[in-house]
């Protein structure tokens, strides 16, 4: 519901704009605004509050936002060029918001929308021999074996974390019959028997426990105290994509990073051929696929596993290499989209928006986090926080999009900050394939231009709050007093060869 979260987050932050506005402030009818106020924090409320997808009601709710935002823009723009003091009746997008709310009420009933339970294996055993699970973790399996054969006699909880398909552990132990029996698990009353049953069956017992995909701090903290100590040595390993939930959990931690080009082109080796050498004909070819899976071992494993029962041809091979990317989006595929989109599906509302914003950068680049924090801002999809500014904000949860391993650190500022990040292509693809079915993208909020002739059209771009001019070159460039009806632009930059750039007066009046 991303695309119906950031027109509602973008509504509500150019309402208060106007609200704080000397002037346009008074055309505000106080009463109806509150009424508006109510009815967006219903939204914003079952969409962050609920996980059931229902494309029907994620559309009415977008379409009834974008139109509120439209009616209030299209009143100050109409107001800076006439002058007059007409006030703004609100009370039709009362009326549709309306119409929306009972459609949510009807469809949660009907429909039984309900908060979302983590599920237990998101992710799936996709190498098919051990020596394809090995390849690349050499290093990672010796710091595991250290930690798993160490002296401490305590029970040690050791944490593995990384992007989703870089998990070493492919099958998480789940046969526990033998200690459990089965259960049928309706409510909390018997996942305490459950846990209880646990406990009892491991007290005494020297142990080794895998939890694959760990989704949250409460998910731990709810199941911990089921795993006795028994000061026998015990190991509890678990696999997450959430840096945060890693350090929170696990007493060490083993970070998994993607793999070196080298490291790509022994697992797709194995992966294709075995234990056989690859023909010399198609290894220049060979290389060039499995550099094209930028590191992430599912991508390997999916390109290998369609190579290894093909034809072994250079044709055939550059086929696969000419259209890697649209296979691992289709059915051969699929198994990787939905490691990747399980973890899509597992962010918080207000991070969606975020996510899949980072799709319109260009792929193979590192993204200075300064752009993109001006960009989010411009957008209107940040919700404000108190005594932060936005950019701080936009800067907070890019780190958490960094702690859950969906975007990449590119460099570091000598203070240690992030200085750019970038994203692997597969995320980047998937970002423009959900963008594209959820409409993300049906507001123009922000402008790049190269062409000299596109200035003169600023003034009517009204809804701007970011604008971008990057010509070639030009000694000067005058902006007329029009750019004022842009009323709304938080942004401008001249980029390039750009000489001087003469402004009007009316700029110091602009918010």
């Amino acid at each position: 519901m991303a695309a119906a979260y950031a027109a509602l987050v973008s509504l509500m932050n150019t309402v208060e704009q106007i609200q704080n506005h000397p002037q346009l402030s008074t055309s505000l009818d106080h009463f109806q605004i509150e009424i508006l106020r109510e009815k967006v924090y219903f939204f914003l409320d079952f969409i962050e509050s609920y996980s059931s997808h229902v494309d029907d009601l994620e559309r009415w709710i977008a379409t009834a936002a974008h139109a509120a935002e439209d009616l209030f823009e299209s009143h100050v723009v109409w107001r800076i060029r006439t002058h007059e003091k007409n006030s703004l009746d609100l009370q039709k997008v009362i009326v549709d918001m309306d119409l929306v709310r009972e459609k949510v009420l009807k469809v949660k009933e009907e429909r039984g929308v309900r908060y979302e339970q983590p599920t237990a294996n998101s992710s799936r055993s996709v190498a098919s021999n051990r020596e394809a699970i090995m390849v690349g973790f050499g290093g990672y399996l010796d710091q595991l074996l250290d930690l798993l054969t160490g002296n401490q006699s305590s029970r040690q909880i050791i944490s593995i974390v990384g992007m989703g398909g870089t998990d070493i552990f492919l099958e998480a132990l789940s046969h526990l019959k033998e200690l459990t029996g089965t259960i049928e698990m309706d409510n909390e009353r018997d996942e305490y028997r459950l846990g209880e049953q646990l406990y009892k069956g491991l007290t005494g017992r020297r142990y080794l426990i895998v939890l694959d995909d760990v989704w949250s701090v409460e998910v731990w903290d709810k199941i911990r105290f089921y795993f006795p100590d028994n000061g026998n040595r015990s190991r509890l390993i678990f696999t997450t994509r959430l840096s945060d939930v890693a350090f929170y959990c696990g007493s060490c931690c083993v970070r998994v990073n993607l793999l070196d080009e080298c490291e790509c082109w022994d697992l797709f080796c194995v992966r294709v051929f075995g234990e056989e050498d690859c023909p010399l004909e198609l290894e220049q070819i060979g290389r060039e696929i499995a550099k094209m899976c930028r590191g992430l071992p599912l991508s390997i494993t999916v390109i290998g596993g369609l190579l290894q029962k093909s034809a072994k041809t250079v044709e055939y091979w550059h086929n696969v290499l000419e259209n890697i990317r649209a296979i691992l989006s289709s059915g051969e595929g699929d198994q990787c989209l939905n490691v990747l989109y399980s973890s899509y599906s597992h962010l918080p509302a207000h991070l969606k928006p975020c996510f899949l914003y980072m799709g319109t950068f260009q792929e193979d680049r590192e993204i200075p986090v300064s752009r993109i924090t001006k960009l989010w801002v411009a957008e209107g999809f940040l919700k404000p926080k108190a005594a932060r500014v936005l950019e701080e904000v936009a800067e907070d949860y890019l780190k958490d999009l960094i702690d859950r391993n969906l975007v990449l650190v590119g460099k570091y500022r000598k203070n240690g900050k992030v200085r750019s990040v970038c994203i692997h292509d597969l995320l980047r693809d998937l970002c423009i394939s959900l963008a594209d079915k959820e409409k993300f993208f049906s507001s123009a909020r922000v402008w790049y231009r190269s062409e000299d002739s596109s200035v003169g059209y600023l003034s009517r771009k009204c809804k701007l709050r970011f604008f971008a001019y990057s010509p070639a070159n030009f000694s000067e460039f005058n902006l007329t007093s029009s750019i004022s009806f842009v009323w709304n632009l938080q942004t401008l930059i001249f980029q390039g060869r750009c000489g001087l750039v003469d402004a009007p007066a009316e700029i110091w009046e602009m918010s």
